[in-house]
């Protein structure tokens, strides 16, 4: 969908932005009053709700490694109870998507994302930008957006709003990992265009769960990023994901050059 969305912002010549905002241990941070909300809004029994929750609260966690087991834990207090999915519970994965399908109608109620005609059926297609468990990228195209300024206004609306919407399911992102492009082009006297230096704009920022903000890094649009597992960039230049490919299949040769992998396993 990214690349599709860049391709499309390119071919119209519209401007555009996508923030990759990367929220925190979204697994581990996750409060149980939010979650069970949202399960009970989902029609799950109460009693399923209360087994997996109070077990996680009143849980035991303890720290073993070659040198033994040891012999203090954390949790099972009924004062200070933990939240969290925790990792390895079989239900996180489910709960997570219940729980940020949430914040994704909150979030598009609210106006953003971006919108594209289709132009087949000339629909207006209502895109809030693509989600893997805690990688998230925003995209953010409309065409309202007329100046470089409403582009980063818009793109800075859209992160602090998806920011605010993680906090308050005690979530956070994580601004070391976030950063994003903003794409926007210029006409020449020949007809043709090229892509803006926008070097005007102040940095992006994200609002953290102390009521700070954090500056985020803006990425050059024909530099790649790995998001989602590939490594892409709104240009829509793919040589360092092929150099990627090279590498793997080279370092996959070389093994089976050294190795003694039967020819019917290696395919």
């Amino acid at each position: 969908d990214k690349i599709l969305q860049s391709d499309i912002s390119r071919q119209k010549c519209q401007p555009m932005g996508i923030v990759s905002a990367d929220a925190a241990n979204c697994y581990d941070r996750i409060n149980h009053c939010i979650m069970a909300l949202v399960f009970l809004a989902m029609c799950v029994g109460t009693g399923s709700i209360a087994a997996m929750l109070r077990s996680i609260q009143l849980m035991k966690f303890f720290l073993r490694t070659g040198w033994g087991e040891s012999q203090r834990c954390i949790g099972g207090n009924l004062l200070h109870i933990l939240h969290g999915l925790c990792q390895g519970n079989g239900a996180a994965p489910a709960g997570w998507l219940a729980l940020s399908s949430v914040l994704v109608l909150v979030y598009k109620s609210l106006g953003f994302g971006a919108k594209v005609a289709s132009p087949i059926t000339r629909v207006w297609l209502d895109i809030m930008g693509v989600l893997f468990v805690d990688d998230t990228d925003l995209m953010i195209m409309k065409p309202c957006i007329d100046s470089p300024f409403d582009l980063w206004q818009e793109c800075q609306d859209a992160t602090t709003t998806w920011g605010k919407l993680l906090i308050s399911t005690e979530g956070a992102l994580k601004p070391e990992k976030c950063f994003y492009y903003m794409v926007d082009y210029e006409w020449l006297e020949d007809g043709s265009w090229q892509y803006s230096e926008l070097v005007d704009l102040p940095p992006l920022q994200v609002p953290l769960p102390d009521g700070t903000v954090a500056d985020i890094s803006r990425k050059p649009v024909g530099q790649s990023e790995k998001t989602l597992g590939i490594w892409t960039n709104p240009a829509g230049e793919c040589k360092k994901q092929l150099d990627v490919f090279h590498d793997v299949m080279e370092k996959w040769t070389n093994h089976l050059a050294a190795g003694k992998l039967p020819a019917k396993w290696v395919w």
